[in-house]
């Protein structure tokens, strides 16, 4: 159930920028009647999301005024604000279209929506702060996992599908465009750490280059190819029979168990390499169409955690298990169709190991779980 929100603008002030580049506190001067109302649809955390300009606003309470946080410099009485609905909503815009006052509109925004970088970076630092140390619990729980997963097991692709799914869950929960920057600025600098520390990855990186970088240097200007260029680089067997796998299963396969790849060119076939497999016995067609059975439980799911909007745990957990499925799929098959190096990641339901199976299988029950407990229609 979608949730809307009127504030009415006439009382509410804002911080000016000044030609000495000081600030002055006005209060919003009443315009044409149309022109004094905003809307906003309630989304998930207090985030709302403005109708007009679609713009995604971060708004909190303080005592009693309704603060508008980025933004920046927007103080509203709580008595402008009242409940809205759609059909208030399309009548407003269809005026709004009709009187053609876009352009007055979004003028108007502008000057109500302080825009001074000086500002803004003071209210940044303070909402950067915030952020991380409301985050932090779960960066430590990352830390303990990180450490067991890559520094005693030497996982890295599992720490990547890990960082990167807290990294979707922190957007969707509100965080800010400049600690998701930074977020995954940092986390791409310990990435680049992780590899060039340890030489068994800087020598699967080399193997990939190596498989690769004929078609990459080729669009880049000579003087850089030639630096980049690598010679006496083991090319991966792995990745060479698992293309050539895919190679020979063309369109429509060579029939379940007529896969020759399997008896020993491509080893391990049933574990990180199945889709490899999969590819050779029923071909392009069969692979697309297991990619659209995994791809409609994936839409399941962030179905499901649409529908929970209401209830964060439930949005953010259904979501979270989404990103994982769908980010452990892409890994796997970007790597062994060598567009990105090859990790150990397992395919979701596909691939052998007890382990993966079975907690997949607890994450997507506990996400029916959650479906029981909202709307779905």
């Amino acid at each position: 159930m979608r949730r809307y929100l009127k504030l009415n603008l006439v009382g509410s002030s804002f911080w000016q920028l000044n030609n000495d580049n000081t600030y002055t506190k006005r209060n919003y001067e009443s315009h044409e009647e149309l022109l004094n109302n905003v809307f906003f649809e309630e989304l998930p955390n207090g985030i709302f999301k403005e109708i007009t300009t679609g713009d995604i606003l971060i708004i909190k309470s303080e005592n009693d005024t309704l603060v508008v946080d980025y933004p920046r410099g927007v103080e509203v009485p709580m008595s402008n604000i009242t409940k809205s609905n759609s059909l208030e909503i399309k009548l407003y815009l269809s005026r709004i279209r009709g009187a053609k006052l876009e352009n007055e509109y979004k003028n108007i925004l502008e000057e109500l929506l302080v825009k001074s970088q000086q500002c803004e970076l003071v209210c940044d630092k303070k909402k950067l702060k915030e952020e991380f140390w409301l985050l932090l619990p779960y960066f430590l729980v990352l830390a303990v996992a990180t450490f067991f997963i890559l520094v005693l097991q030497k996982d890295l692709g599992q720490v990547v599908v890990l960082a990167v799914t807290l990294m979707v869950l922190g957007t969707f929960a509100g965080t800010s465009k400049r600690f998701f920057a930074i977020l995954s600025g940092g986390g791409v600098l310990l990435l680049i750490a992780a590899i060039i520390t340890q030489p068994h990855r800087i020598r699967r990186f080399q193997s990939w280059w190596v498989t690769n970088q004929d078609a990459i240097l080729k669009i880049l200007p000579s003087e850089w190819a030639q630096q980049l260029y690598i010679t006496g680089a083991e090319e991966p067997y792995q990745i060479t029979h698992s293309l050539n796998a895919i190679y020979h299963g063309g369109f429509f396969g060579t029939g379940l168990g007529g896969g020759t790849f399997k008896l020993g060119f491509l080893s391990e076939v049933h574990t990180d390499f199945v889709l490899a497999g999969i590819a050779e016995e029923i071909g392009f067609i069969g692979l697309i169409g297991v990619s659209a059975i995994l791809l409609f439980i994936i839409f399941r799911i962030l179905k499901i955690s649409s529908r929970s909007f209401n209830n964060n745990v439930y949005h953010l957990f259904s979501l979270g298990i989404a990103v994982i499925i769908t980010v452990a799929f892409l890994m796997n098959a970007y790597g062994i169709t060598s567009l990105i190096p090859i990790k150990g990641i397992a395919v979701p339901f596909l691939s052998y190991g007890g382990s993966s199976v079975l907690a997949l299988s607890i994450a997507v029950g506990m996400v029916l779980m959650v479906s029981k407990k909202v709307d779905l229609s």
